[in-house]
């Protein structure tokens, strides 16, 4: 990491010249730089603090480079509240992610307003597949109230359909904030995705090395 300090007491008379302390770190695979929004601050100046900007970059892979497949399920919270930019901005993250998945990569949606429905079953992201999946992305409505208990149960009884899970396994739960039907006590969903985690670790996990799903 490169980075330049510097410390003002109050009983000085001095400025920090922020612009210095911009800090660049750097990994195989991310890049991370944080870059003040003022050039200057300090005991004597009109600002006394400032904010910072994080970026993080990731690098392109080898060519030879070879990742694991993962097997993703999304629980795509539809509810009346995501109506209008909401909405748009998660579909265009889904559309992100899916364009980034490969064909051994296995990808499911479920959405949720009322009730969780199983939108795309868990399956190979093949380009076909992928298209398919991206038309009913941008094809979800809002409308309804929020069960994030019906979409915790059914992601994690989607993501044990396979015959042989992948190594990595995720669920994604995206929701604007409250649930307003099914479980709405905070403790009680914690409970529900414990339970569904563990039992998905007992019994749900098909392949060799199978590590039980993260949330």
């Amino acid at each position: 990491m490169l980075s330049e300090e510097k410390t003002v007491s109050s009983e000085e008379s001095s400025f920090v010249d922020v612009a210095m302390m911009e800090v660049e770190e750097a990994t195989e695979s991310i890049a991370l730089a944080a870059t003040p929004l003022n050039a200057i601050i300090g005991t004597q100046a009109e600002i006394l603090s400032t904010h910072v900007c994080a970026t993080m970059d990731s690098r392109d892979l080898p060519n030879d480079a070879q990742r694991s497949p993962v097997d993703i399920v999304v629980a795509f919270d539809r509810s009346s509240s995501m109506q209008g930019d909401k909405l748009a901005l998660t579909k265009v993250t889904l559309e992100l992610l899916l364009r980034n998945l490969l064909p051994h990569d296995r990808f499911g949606l479920i959405t949720y307003s009322n009730t969780a429905s199983l939108v795309v079953p868990l399956q190979e992201m093949t380009p076909k597949n992928k298209e398919d999946a991206l038309k009913k992305i941008k094809a979800v409505k809002a409308g309804g109230a929020t069960n994030i208990s019906d979409a915790i149960s059914l992601a994690f009884q989607e993501l044990a359909s396979v015959d042989t899970a992948n190594e990595i396994r995720s669920i994604f739960l995206l929701t604007d904030g409250h649930t307003t039907a099914g479980m709405q006590n905070p403790e009680a969903l914690v409970s529900l995705t414990k339970d569904c985690w563990q039992r998905s670790g007992k019994g749900l996990l098909r392949a060799p090395g199978a590590k039980p799903p993260s949330t």
